[in-house]
């Protein structure tokens, strides 16, 4: 059954303790970092940086309980968690960004994030068709994280489209995929190039049997994985794994964020570059 709940606002008064909680759960066996150490924006509706918590009450009892992969992230780079990606308070704060299964975006958050990534900005992006981690709130609870990603806009505006076969086979299985290396993936999805792709697509590469699409988009560019269960938790073995993938997948958007990304190889599709759109007057007609 598919879980989670909607993106938890950031609290100033919660964050001094939340952040010192971080040192207490580290993760074990993991290589020394290579990547230059970055400021990483954070939206997502999954239990990354707070625990699963009823209220901030609930939240502060387990400021000691530090997500798993706050903990991996955290070692070498900072979160800095996002209540919206439009604004001063948002996008323009940071080069990159993680967005783990977020909540839908506004009109106005994907302009902000087309904008941001043309202008130079980086993006590692999970979004999946159907959530199979477990959540303590019931469907409808707007603390559950979402159980579907609601993304076509921005998607569609970089080229993609995101598929889903419902008669594939259920279980967790790892992809290869060329950064990452092991992938857990559970009930992925696909990626297709949109047939109706626009002049502002971007210039996308399928990885990873299609469950990773790698786009350079103007100046910057997008990681998107089409699964999240890479952010579930698990014993021994698969989560030695999830560790080292997710590790490496930030250290790479790091790297990207920093100019100092190297070629990774791919064996996926790809796709040529588009010219520049010329955009209309409000874009924001665009996403509604």
């Amino acid at each position: 059954m598919p879980r989670l709940h909607n993106s938890l606002g950031v609290k100033s008064c919660v964050f001094a303790g939340l952040m010192l909680a971080a040192c207490h759960n580290q993760p074990q066996d993991q290589a020394q970092p290579t990547s230059p150490p970055a400021e990483i924006g954070l939206l997502t509706s999954l239990p990354v940086y707070w625990p699963e918590a009823a209220d901030m009450a609930d939240m502060l009892a387990q400021s000691n309980d530090v997500p798993w992969p706050r903990a991996v992230i955290e070692q070498q780079h900072r979160l800095i968690p996002l209540d919206a990606l439009n604004g001063p308070r948002g996008l323009a704060r940071v080069r990159a960004v993680l967005l783990a299964q977020p909540r839908p975006l506004s009109a106005a958050e994907n302009v902000a994030l087309d904008d941001w990534v043309r202008a130079g900005g980086h993006v590692l992006l999970f979004a999946d068709p159907v959530l199979t981690a477990e959540s303590q709130f019931h469907m409808g609870d707007k603390r559950r994280p979402m159980d579907v990603a609601l993304l076509s806009p921005i998607l569609s505006r970089w080229g993609l489209v995101l598929t889903f076969d419902e008669g594939s086979a259920a279980g967790e299985r790892n992809l290869a995929d060329p950064v990452a290396g092991a992938l857990p993936v559970n009930e992925a999805g696909e990626w297709q190039l949109d047939p109706k792709r626009g002049p502002a697509a971007g210039e996308c590469r399928l990885e990873a049997a299609r469950a990773v699409a790698r786009c350079t988009i103007g100046q910057g560019s997008a990681t998107i994985v089409a699964d999240a269960s890479l952010f579930e938790a698990a014993a021994d073995d698969r989560m030695v794994v999830r560790q080292q993938a997710l590790s490496k997948l930030i250290d790479s958007l790091a790297e990207a964020a920093a100019g100092t990304a190297r070629e990774k190889p791919g064996e996926g599709q790809k796709t040529p570059a588009k010219p520049a759109a010329t955009d209309p007057p409000d874009r924001l007609q665009e996403y509604d």
